[in-house]
């Protein structure tokens, strides 16, 4: 398991996913950022469905990374918090 500052796991609400390879893949998509997504609601809405329908697990991580920080400086649409909740319970179902 990689062992993280629980500074970092309390302030992004992500625990270790994985072991090996995989959790440490899954552990810098959490913590790199995607930065700023100025695009409109529509347009992140599909690209974050079709990471939701890729069935990647690291993916999944990325969509609730980028609307979990979104929630949290500018809010979301009814829509993208539904998505939110389905990507945590995924990572929640897979862990």
């Amino acid at each position: 398991m990689t062992a993280c500052p629980i500074a970092v796991i309390l302030r992004t609400s992500f625990w270790p996913l994985g072991t090996g390879e995989s959790g440490d893949r899954l552990w810098w998509v959490t913590v790199l950022s995607s930065g700023d997504d100025e695009r409109n609601w529509s347009q992140r809405y599909k690209a974050n469905l079709d990471k939701l329908a890729s069935g990647d697990l690291v993916q999944v991580v990325e969509v609730v990374r980028d609307l979990a920080g979104r929630e949290a400086t500018r809010g979301l649409s009814a829509g993208e918090k539904r998505m939110l909740a389905k990507a945590r319970l995924i990572l929640l179902q897979e862990g």
